[in-house]
């Protein structure tokens, strides 16, 4: 792959040239787009990376396919595949309305085994439970009511709410422990480390999530997305992060465009993503490296070889300022590699370094499209404290761009540095963004470090509004600050926006309002889990929009949810390994069962807990127009199921006859249904 990298950094230095105009000016519109683009995505073929995602997605696929076997062959008794509709199933289904358990259909030794584990199982909580009031006895009953936490918990607490950036090394155990405590969403920084070591990361997220699987019974899935490389330029980083060097007038420096030393920076070698400015330097160019470091080319090759003039300090992921600077609104080859890396392990949402003008974007599209990339979504990171007008521009964002990564910079010229000051514009922005019911995620580190202080006119923007809060790795367990101050202050802020009236639903079928009914129902009734069954996942979104406190488990076929439905607030991704062609009934039954157990097995909800399921009651709708509550009982859940979801069955539902399909449009391909699902949603917003 290495070797593949060079022969096409090598192919576009070459053509570099031809792309600008004299003075390194922008280029005519359209003369870098098909011909640059075309050769980078028919040279780089990663395919190793491609091999390898491929043979783990398989044993994933293979994996929940007999995890849905065993599951529904001990619940169901049947002894063939769970899409199998057989004779002997169907008339099961007569039985689910009669006061019969579910478990007198196992064999009385499998029964009598059943019973033992559940009764040791007991046993074991209430040994658990004696064991801690007896730990309470000793401090006195000082701290009855209370749960001391200690710092070598994995994320004990907001795990619902965290995002892990996960960094190249060992942290194998570290990714094992976030999945257990429900973690399903992790960012990956594209800039540092090689493409081979980020994508030993993403074996080991995949694996990981093998392994866990296994445990739990269940498949289980989560979502990365990636920070493309910053189309400006930056020095790699030092190890330590924080480290800084000192430079001196005369020493030697070596800058180089290759990725092994991006995070291996040292006195002498410095990383600087600049693969196509090096052909435009020249012999005794001056390049600033921060705002005191100034260096001259004394030599080039491969590297640009230099002697620093004025010398300063060098720390990690300072910008570089070199004699022909890239146009603003040109995507760099960095991004181009990126790009090509996160189509090839399977990552649909990248990551700008920061937000783009209107041509870098449209540039940036085309370049997505001539890579076979157009589906991609692409968020934009945005230092929220630094904006300073510019409206028009920052609604152009707001509309463009699929979602955002929220960052804050100190406040070091401000009078008031402590204090997180916001201008109007940046303010706007964010809500507009909200409303827009776009992807934000928060990056907390200053407000967790006490840094900034956030203002309560700024409360909404800071614990309302973002999905979910992005935390470093090594870091993610010193912010216990911060998700306290967020549980104790959102809960007050979603009940105001729940009891404001009228609501304005802008959707045309009135989803809008079918999700807030269903966030306003979770509260009420306290229920801890909301069940979504629907094709695509704009269900599932628009009820995280309102941020309930229920865990919103989205269960459904479409395995390519998994790229981005984690990213949205609560919500956990639950992949039901089913034919498409079956019977909608008996699908969305056998969705709804699957959902529950699962939840029951990973102690989500528990006896006469309330839940919520949210579905389509016809199998001519597109979108889910229902839900409704259930009060669950752990026993005869399976018999209740029916006559909570459908008020009556379909002609021939419960005959031994041979079950009624969709429309071969609608289901020969499901894909085919899922992109004209979601174009109409799409639509549906515009209007």
């Amino acid at each position: 792959f290495i070797h593949i990298r060079t022969h096409i950094s090598t192919y576009v230095f070459c053509l570099r040239p031809a792309l600008r105009t004299k003075g390194n000016r922008k280029a005519p519109a359209g003369s870098m787009d098909d011909e640059l683009f075309a050769n980078i995505c028919e040279k780089v073929r990663c395919v190793l990376l491609s091999a390898d995602m491929e043979k783990l997605n398989y044993v994933r696929e293979m994996q929940a396919r007999i995890q849905h076997q065993s599951l529904f062959e001990n619940v169901l008794g049947s002894n063939k595949y769970v899409d199998e509709m057989d004779r002997n199933w169907l008339p099961r289904i007569k039985a689910y309305s009669s006061d019969k358990s579910i478990s007198d259909g196992f064999a009385g030794s499998e029964m009598s085994e059943m019973e033992g584990l559940v009764e040791e199982g007991i046993s074991a909580r209430s040994e658990s439970v004696e064991s801690d009031e007896q730990g309470v006895d000793v401090w006195q009953g000082y701290f009855k009511g209370f749960q001391i936490l200690s710092e070598t918990q994995e994320s004990a607490g907001g795990d619902g709410r965290k995002c892990i950036e996960l960094r190249c090394g060992d942290c194998d155990q570290a990714i094992i422990n976030y999945l257990r405590a429900g973690i399903r969403c992790f960012a990956i920084d594209l800039f540092c480390g090689t493409a081979i070591e980020n994508q030993s990361l993403i074996l080991r997220v995949r694996e990981s999530e093998l392994n866990i699987s296994k445990e739990i019974g269940f498949p289980i899935s989560s979502t990365i997305f990636a920070k493309l490389s910053p189309r400006l330029q930056y020095t790699g980083l030092i190890e330590p992060p924080d480290l800084v060097l000192d430079l001196n007038k005369g020493d030697e420096l070596t800058l180089t465009s290759v990725r092994e030393y991006s995070t291996h920076c040292t006195k002498t070698c410095v990383y600087v993503n600049a693969a196509f400015l090096f052909t435009d330097v020249n012999v005794f160019d001056y390049i600033c490296i921060g705002p005191e470091i100034q260096v001259s080319v004394q030599k080039k090759d491969a590297h640009l070889r230099c002697i620093v003039e004025v010398g300063g300090k060098l720390s990690s992921r300072i910008p570089v300022l070199f004699p022909s600077r890239c146009t603003k609104f040109l995507v760099s080859m960095e991004e181009l590699e990126d790009i090509t890396f996160c189509k090839e392990v399977g990552i649909n949402v990248i990551v700008s370094h920061i937000g783009g003008t209107e041509e870098y974007f449209q540039n940036l599209l085309n370049a997505l499209k001539t890579l076979g990339c157009e589906n991609m979504r692409v968020y934009a990171r945005v230092v929220l404290n630094e904006i300073k007008g510019c409206d028009k521009w920052l609604d152009w964002m707001a509309d463009s761009y699929d979602g955002f990564i929220i960052a804050f910079s100190p406040a070091e010229r401000h009078p008031e540095r402590d204090i997180l000051h916001l201008c109007p514009a940046a303010e706007s922005f964010i809500k507009r963004a909200y409303l827009l019911q776009k992807v934000i995620i928060l990056e907390p580190a200053l407000i967790a470090k006490k840094q900034l202080i956030v203002d309560p006119s700024y409360y909404h923007h800071i614990f309302l509004y973002p999905d979910k809060f992005i935390l470093p790795c090594e870091s993610s367990n010193s912010c216990f600050y911060f998700f306290f101050l967020h549980d104790s202050i959102s809960e007050v802020l979603i009940e105001e926006a729940l009891d404001k009236l009228p609501y304005c639903d802008r959707s045309l079928t009135g989803s809008d309002s079918l999700a807030r009914s269903t966030v306003c129902a979770s509260y009420q009734m306290k229920a801890p889990v909301i069940f979504v069954c629907s094709l695509t996942g704009r269900m599932a979104a628009k009820i995280a929009h309102f941020r309930p406190k229920a865990q919103i488990i989205f269960i459904t076929r479409m395995k390519s949810a998994e790229t981005f439905i984690s990213l949205y607030h609560n919500i956990r991704f639950l992949y039901f390994n089913g034919k498409t062609d079956e019977n909608y009934y008996c699908s969305l039954y056998k969705h709804f069962l699957f959902g529950l157990l699962y939840a029951e097995s990973q102690h989500l909800i528990k006896h006469n807990d309330n839940v919520i399921f949210v579905y389509k009651e016809n199998a001519s709708t597109r979108l889910p127009d229902k839900y409704v509550s259930y009060k669950y009982h752990s026993r005869y859940f399976p018999q209740h199921l029916d006559k909570i979801l459908f008020r009556k069955f379909p002609h021939g539902f419960l005959k031994n006859q041979p079950v009624h399909t969709f429309d071969a449009r609608e289901t020969k391909v499901v894909r085919e249904q899922t992109e004209v699902d979601e174009k109409w949603e799409e639509d549906e917003d515009n209007i």
